[in-house]
């Protein structure tokens, strides 16, 4: 008409959701799944949320190794216009490895390189350990796996050259396929060092876990590292570093290594913090450390100490820090604890024909008073007989690493 066009806009809204059934989801439990979920009663039934809910589930599943997982919404209308969603889904077989494949190996058979990397093919074994099943974060550590293997056996410049993964049409099965460039295998032509040599090369050279001659090896050169820097942190060179140098000789199949030493300054522990420690007394966690305050840094002494500690069986997790003290060349000595349960109760029942019924009762603490003292109070009571056991222990006896028990 003259006056324009009228245009009627017919809106229908997505209906409310009243409640939720998930059906068909037997390996993962329902609880589990609608923390995760966005359709929930009271909200709406949105194709948006839908497939946000569908991706959720899949990747879910996928962790678990269901790849054929499907996965339906099914809405029932209600009277005042809400719906009942049913989740429907159809988890499928699990999708395992059928065939582990490896390309460009020489050195080592397929069977060899098969043992040392965490997938497996199906066989009996792995219907109890799921190794079968795949698991990207496994995947990706078969590559170093088979990297570490190959250098530690001598091959420096080994790479993996693409990890391929290939699943059935029917999504039952995966192919994994490693292709690997393993290079040249290197024996060690000579040893050497440079840089801050302390306390000395004979000294240092002697913690070398290779040898001139031998096979070069990636775990011996990280031990012999490792050695090396304890060895410079005992002479107070807290954040000493050692850096392998390479220069291989192709023809003849040999390297020189050299240890690049950088020591850094001098350290001294200017005090030694400790906390996490709610139970136990402060005096029970000092007479661990070998490390003492105002003393010069000593890496051996720490790692003693963080052993000496974890041994104690007192302590969940230990942590140590060293934050700059009041100057350069003074740190603080931070020691972390998260303390485990020390106490414990049990209680049984039995029957003898000569007791009859019989009952039995421990109370244990191996941290009473949080002075690191352990104890138990052991009873068994019955028609017949009533015994009690007691006994008491230091681990500390006189303030000495002697134990002295009281039964």
């Amino acid at each position: 008409s003259e006056q324009g066009v009228r245009l009627k806009v017919r809106v229908e809204e997505y209906p409310l959701i009243a409640k939720v059934n998930l059906i068909g989801n037997e390996e993962v439990k329902s609880k589990d799944l609608k923390l995760r979920l966005k359709l929930k009663p009271g909200y709406v039934l949105s194709p948006t949320l839908m497939n946000a809910d569908r991706n959720t589930i899949r990747k879910g599943y996928l962790k678990k190794g269901y790849y054929q997982v499907q996965v339906d919404f099914i809405p029932h209308a209600l009277k005042d216009g809400r719906v009942n969603l049913d989740i429907v889904i159809d988890e499928g077989d699990i999708t395992r490895i059928q065939r582990i494949k490896f390309i460009g190996n020489k050195a080592f058979t397929d069977a060899e390189l098969a043992d040392v990397i965490a997938s497996r093919t199906s066989s009996l074994v792995t219907w109890f350990t799921d190794r079968d099943v795949f698991d990207r974060k496994r995947f990706a550590a078969d590559g170093q796996l088979l990297l570490q293997h190959y250098q530690n056996n001598g091959y420096l410049d080994v790479k993996i050259e693409s990890t391929r993964l290939s699943m059935s049409e029917d999504k039952r099965h995966f192919d994994l396929t490693f292709a690997i460039d393993e290079g040249t295998q290197y024996r060690v032509s000579s040893l050497n060092l440079k840089g801050d040599i302390v306390p000395d090369e004979k000294t240092l050279l002697g913690l070398v876990s290779l040898e001139k001659g031998d096979i070069y090896s990636l775990q011996k050169l990280r031990e012999s590292i490792n050695a090396i820097s304890e060895r410079v942190g005992d002479e107070g060179y807290a954040f000493a570093t050692v850096t392998p140098l390479f220069r291989r000789n192709m023809e003849k199949h040999v390297v020189d290594i050299s240890f690049d030493i950088e020591k850094g300054h001098e350290v001294y522990v200017e005090r030694i913090e400790i906390s996490g420690n709610e139970k136990t007394d402060d005096s029970v966690v000092r007479r661990e450390l070998k490390q003492s305050e105002a003393a010069r840094y000593s890496a051996s002494q720490i790692n003693r100490s963080r052993k000496a500690l974890n041994k104690s069986r007192l302590y969940k997790d230990v942590r140590f820090s060293f934050p700059r003290g009041s100057d350069p060349n003074k740190v603080k000595m931070k020691v972390d604890l998260e303390e485990n349960k020390s106490g414990s109760f049990t209680f049984g029942m039995g029957y003898s024909q000569v007791e009859k019924v019989f009952f039995n009762a421990k109370i244990s603490d191996n941290n009473i008073l949080g002075h690191g003292y352990e104890g138990s109070l052991n009873g068994t009571f019955g028609a017949q007989t009533k015994n009690y056991t007691a006994r008491i222990t230091d681990p500390y006896f006189l303030g000495k690493n002697l134990r002295a028990s009281l039964n």
